[in-house]
């Protein structure tokens, strides 16, 4: 990433607006050096070489470095396919949730507005 600002003060205003949250100008100038910081440090993840093996567990590279530890690699748990999770009694305990929607979904109040929207 160049050191060029991608980060404005319209921009900050306008993820403000998206978020439904409002900022003094004050807490507004003091986030665009923030924002373009974190967009920074993302941009160098390009630098990440492609050849670097994923891992699946963090735990098991330190472990694995101890040969005595060796043995003590925690085992994940087993998938197990059962009803754990019944969309029925989770909308019984569920705060705001109004409704089950089709497709066992829950109906929820709108977060997001649309194009427009002003964020009232």
């Amino acid at each position: 990433m160049s050191n060029d600002k991608i980060i404005d003060k319209k921009t900050v205003e306008h993820i403000a607006r998206l978020s439904k949250i409002k900022l003094t100008d004050a807490e507004k100038e003091r986030l665009i050096p923030e924002l373009n910081n974190i967009l920074s440090l993302v941009s160098k993840l390009k630098d990440i070489p492609d050849s670097v093996e994923p891992l699946m567990s963090v735990l098991e590279v330190a472990l694995s470095n101890l040969p005595e530890a060796q043995e003590a690699i925690l085992p994940m748990m087993p998938d197990e396919v059962g009803e754990k999770n019944n969309a029925v009694d989770l909308l019984k305990i569920a705060r705001n949730a109004k409704e089950m929607g089709e497709g066992g979904f829950f109906v929820v109040p709108k977060v997001v507005g649309g194009v427009g929207d002003n964020g009232e």
